[in-house]
């Protein structure tokens, strides 16, 4: 799970583990708090990653089927322009 340490992401990761599943939680704790996961951290493991780095995000999905992607960088108009997407993506767009 991407964004595991803000709220929404570990409320989810809390969820989960409650139903049984293996939990990887992935984070670069720009915005998101280790507070969010004192009580999860027994049973999940965590990732500490860069999510626009390609090779964190190999890391990060190694071996696992399913990804729930809560990162997210509120950065305001000029990031949600995409300015800042493009440029840590340009070079996998046609």
């Amino acid at each position: 799970m991407t964004g595991g340490a803000g709220l929404q992401g570990s409320r989810l990761a809390k969820k989960l583990i409650a139903k049984g599943f293996n939990v990887v939680i992935a984070d670069n704790f720009s915005r998101g708090s280790m507070d969010n996961l004192h009580e999860i951290l027994t049973w999940a493991d965590l990732i500490e990653a860069d999510l626009r780095e390609f090779e964190d995000c190999l890391t990060v999905t190694k071996n696992v089927d399913t990804v729930f992607h809560l990162a997210a960088h509120l950065g305001g108009a000029e990031y949600t322009h995409g300015s800042e997407m493009m440029a840590a993506h340009g070079s996998s767009m046609a």
